[in-house]
């Protein structure tokens, strides 16, 4: 299992170029950002297997992680939004037309293989549920959560970027609506339906943090470059700090606190506001990173045009490859092996497919900004 990280670090660092003096400036770049965002798709993958394969000494520090490369995405999604929105000529018209089809058809494609795939070998639902799964009102993939979000926060962007002039107050308002959609997940708890879970809402302020980089990121690359062999060991070493406090809050605390006697919220906003500032400062960690150091490969070229489809098809295998029904693989290394093939070659194939529906439904003259991410 040890081989796992290697192929990993390979993956990662092949080609990777180091600039002791000067900068990478285009570190922030949808071709950058598109490759880390396509690395970390598979990152969450094994930290998907780690939560099936608990026992397993290897995997168990992914079952941590998956919380701070979902940061990454809601991070790349605000600030792609407000470059955009600052540099593109009537970005707003056509906004909705260009925007969900890239989502949309990856989400819904992938919503009717898990109907054909696994209703088959469960009891049947209601025509009710069956359109309840199908549209996405109650998930049969439970990690596409990611793509309700992430429509709802452009719809809110649309609206209030669209119809409130004054840049101050459409950021104060995106803001605002961002802690309205938290509290309502921290009021909701646990449960099978919309914003029904912390994962829903722990790590989604990251997409405000990037909107507001995008807007003042002159200031801030200048003020960072400048200072950066302070700011890099600082942000790192209190990350690490902040980390081991939000791990020792959740087990101590726990987002499941609730039961019939307890609410819980107190429990809840413990485990949010020491777990929210380490996302912060890991994506902080990570783009400050960036700035010195360059990863581009043709691995992680080929992963960022597929890193939705990977994201949304990956728990069918995983599934699959657990199931007496199907192949109940009992070795380790070759289910986790097993599901990272299937699911990249899923991917692509799916991608082949995505690909043409997105360009057919798009609006004519709306260009889609890079559809195979997951921002």
């Amino acid at each position: 299992m040890i081989s796992i990280y290697v192929v990993l670090a390979v993956t990662l660092l092949f080609g990777v170029k180091v600039r002791i003096k000067g900068w990478d400036d285009g570190f922030l770049t949808l071709g950058n950002t598109k490759m880390l965002q396509g690395f970390c798709a598979v990152l969450i993958i094994f930290h998907h297997i780690s939560q099936v394969l608990s026992d397993s000494k290897v995997l168990s520090p992914f079952n941590e992680y998956g919380v701070l490369f979902v940061g990454i995405f809601f991070f790349c999604s605000g600030y792609g939004l407000i470059k955009s929105f600052k540099t593109k000529d009537n970005y707003m018209q056509g906004f909705i037309g260009r925007r969900f089809p890239s989502v949309l058809v990856p989400f819904y494609i992938t919503s009717l293989i898990y109907l054909a795939v696994i209703l088959p070998f469960n009891p049947m639902p209601s025509l009710l549920q069956t359109i309840f799964l199908f549209t996405g009102v109650q998930l049969i993939n439970p990690h596409a959560w990611y793509i309700v979000a992430i429509v709802i926060f452009y719809i809110a962007f649309y609206f209030i970027f669209k119809y409130i002039k004054n840049e101050i107050i459409a950021f104060v308002s995106m803001a605002i609506f961002l802690v309205c959609y938290i509290v309502f997940g921290i009021i909701l708890r646990h449960g099978q339906w919309w914003l029904q879970g912390e994962w829903w809402y722990n790590t989604c302020f990251l997409f405000y943090i990037g909107m507001l980089t995008a807007r003042f990121e002159k200031g801030l690359i200048s003020l960072v470059k400048k200072y950066y062999v302070v700011i890099l060991p600082i942000v790192t070493v209190v990350f690490v700090v902040m980390y081991r406090i939000s791990n020792y809050t959740i087990k101590e605390f726990s987002y499941y606190a609730q039961t019939e006697t307890a609410s819980g919220y107190p429990e809840t906003l413990i485990c949010f506001f020491t777990q929210l500032p380490a996302v912060i400062l890991f994506v902080a960690a990570v783009f400050i990173l960036c700035m010195k150091i360059t990863f581009s490969n043709i691995i992680l070229r080929f992963l960022s045009k597929i890193s939705l489809e990977i994201y949304l098809i990956h728990h069918l295998f995983m599934l699959l490859y657990k199931s007496d029904m199907f192949m109940n693989i009992t070795n380790d290394l070759l289910y986790v092996t097993l599901v990272i093939i299937s699911s990249v070659a899923s991917a692509f194939l799916l991608h082949l497919i995505d690909k043409p529906i997105i360009r057919l439904i798009t609006p004519k003259g709306g260009k889609t900004s890079g559809k195979a991410t997951l921002c």
